[in-house]
């Protein structure tokens, strides 16, 4: 993505300079694409002053509106709003206000508003200049200047100061010509209106009206594809008080004209908007009568019928399946709402891209039905960037970030709020470390801790439990894991299998287990006894692993035991070992298990 600077117009006081993002670099194409992203910084020999032009929004198919202001800072505080009609879109159609038929004079008076309701139309503004000036709805007006509605002659053609007229033809092909009296023109021409001077011609500023007022103006894009249409607010003190032509023209410039002439202003400045249910809404703030939000009774408007367009966002964002393991294949799914007032086009693909932490990874491309206003569908991702619509799940944080429309393939009324996001955790489960087989001596207590690891971030809470089949009396400590047994006493070897579950906290819950076995080891028993020849023979039951010694006194009440022979380790089931008795009238023996 790279930047574009362009200068939109110098002067010796001030450089306007306009910011975009990978746009062409013509001031027409600029407002084509929507994306004009001004935060323009004005420097003065006498200090800083702010000129902002704010980015095109669409109202309908054809049909977008923009803001501007100045600071205070600036000669004086201005508000601005402008209209952007694309005449090569064939649903954009303008309508001027129509002949009054035999009624005298040439139209009857109507406000902005009332006009456009009347009319049904999408946007409106005030247009010719006219007589008498009264607050009388319906009254006759006389129009100065040529102007055509849908093809008629509506007022005649003048030459001198009311001569600047935009022409429109049926195919909405539009020019700003000079008229001459009572020349009137091809019969091709569908809408005409007519204004003052020419301010803007060529690209060169052209005015010299000093007066300070409110404006409304009329102007075209280089290319003649774009009409622009203009109010800058004014005799309203600390909110907007006007422009004089000069900077009237500067405004035209900055929303992309390149010819411009001045319409009927001051208190007839007004510019509405439909608000979908049959009622207007004012885009600007009149002032006739000195009354801020009055509009006068005027008796030329212009308007402009387009198609409603859909605003779509996504309501939901949600995946499947639910369950959040590592290693699971996640298809993500977007509800999409049109909250808009027009019907998404048909045929034209209504996608939601995927990303997961700012990285694409899945996208819907399948849906090219109409969704129609205030209708909401649910999609599933149907492609991806690794050639398959699925996410394999990592452990951990994540967002993922759902955008409805996300290469922008039809307009809509907001292109700012098509993206949603959501976070979830994906879980992984807790390791717990291996468990040898243990070994005790019958009666007595086996202590040991276990020990679990577990990779997920922020840390889980492990808890620590027995599975059922652990010896009886057995237990664990649920927090750190030690766990602890004493052994029954017993006459044989006994083995108990036993499992130890580690559990955490994540969602979905996730465990892991290790099945160990704990042999239970008897004290040593005599299998045979024997005294040959002089020797007595002792044979035991032994334990593999353990060690054995055997003692022996002569008497019982003897302090101490005496070792016979040496230590030994059991290999196998049993042990021996043999004493000379000799002369000794009487031995005792004992084994002792040493470990």
């Amino acid at each position: 993505m790279h930047n574009d600077f362009i200068a939109l117009c110098n002067s010796s006081r001030k450089l306007y300079i306009a910011f975009t993002r990978s746009m062409p670099s013509t001031i027409s194409n600029l407002k084509r694409f929507g994306t004009l992203l001004l935060a323009i910084l004005l420097y003065s020999r006498t200090g800083h002053a702010t000129i902002t032009v704010y980015p095109w929004v669409h109202l309908y198919k054809g049909v977008d509106h923009a803001r501007g202001e100045a600071d205070a800072a600036e000669s004086r505080v201005q508000k601005v709003n402008a209209l952007r009609i694309d005449l090569s879109d064939p649903d954009v159609q303008l309508f001027g206000t129509p002949s009054n038929g035999a009624a005298p004079l040439e139209t009857f008076g109507q406000t902005t508003s009332t006009f456009l309701r009347t009319y049904g139309l999408q946007a409106a503004i005030n247009v010719s200049f006219f007589s008498p000036v009264t607050s009388t709805p319906n009254d006759p007006r006389d129009l100065l200047g040529l102007c055509i509605s849908q093809g008629a002659v509506v007022s005649p053609p003048e030459s001198g100061t009311f001569s600047t007229a935009l022409m429109v033809t049926r195919s909405n092909q539009a020019s700003i010509v000079i008229t001459t009296s009572n020349t009137i023109p091809a019969t091709n021409i569908y809408t005409a209106i007519t204004g003052a001077e020419y301010i803007l011609k060529n690209n060169v500023n052209l005015g010299v009206n000093t007066d300070i007022n409110p404006r409304t103006l009329c102007g075209l894009s280089q290319d003649k594809r774009f009409l622009i249409l203009i109010t800058v607010d004014g005799r309203q003190t600390g909110y907007s008080e006007g422009v004089n032509h000069f900077e009237s023209a500067q405004w035209l410039q900055r929303f992309g004209a390149y010819n411009g002439f001045i319409l009927d202003g001051g208190g007839s400045t007004t510019m509405v908007r439909s608000d979908g249910a049959g009622g207007s809404i004012q885009l600007n703030r009149p002032i006739d009568g000195g009354v801020p939000g009055h509009e006068r009774v005027v008796g030329n408007n212009l308007g402009v019928t387009a198609p409603r367009l859909p605003d779509v966002v996504v309501s939901a964002v949600d995946w499947l399946p639910t369950s959040l393991v590592t290693g699971t294949r996640l298809v993500f799914r977007a509800t999409v709402k049109n909250q808009g007032t027009g019907a998404t086009p048909p045929g034209i693909i209504l996608g939601v891209g995927f990303l997961i932490d700012g990285t694409a990874v899945s996208w819907t491309d399948k849906y090219t039905n109409s969704l129609a206003p205030g209708a909401s569908i649910t999609l599933a991702a149907d492609g991806g960037t690794n050639g398959t619509n699925i996410w394999i799940a990592t452990s951990g944080a994540h967002t993922v970030t759902a955008t409805v429309d996300d290469i922008g393939r039809f307009p809509e009324t907001n292109e700012t709020n098509n993206v949603r996001t959501a976070t979830f955790t994906v879980n992984t489960a807790p390791v717990l470390s291996a468990i040898g087989t243990k070994t005790i001596n019958a009666g007595g207590t086996l202590t040991f801790t276990n020990h679990a690891t577990d990779p997920d971030i922020p840390a889980q809470t492990l808890t620590f439990s027995l599975d059922a089949g652990a010896p009886v009396g057995a237990s664990i400590v649920a927090a750190t894991g030690i766990f602890s047994w004493t052994a029954p006493q017993v006459t044989s070897p006994q083995t108990n299998s036993t499992t130890v579950r580690v559990t955490d906290n994540g969602s979905p819950v996730l465990s892991n287990i290790r099945t160990f076995s704990i042999v239970v080891v008897p004290p040593p028993r005599v299998s045979n006894v024997k005294i040959s020849n002089g020797n007595f023979n002792l044979t035991w039951q032994t334990y593999p692993g353990k060690t054995y010694r055997v003692e022996y006194k002569n008497n019982l009440i003897d302090p101490n035991w005496t070792t016979l022979g040496s230590d030994q380790v059991a290999v196998g089931s049993s042990l021996s070992a043999s004493d000379a008795v000799n002369a000794n009238p009487q031995r005792f023996y004992r084994i002792v298990q040493l470990n």
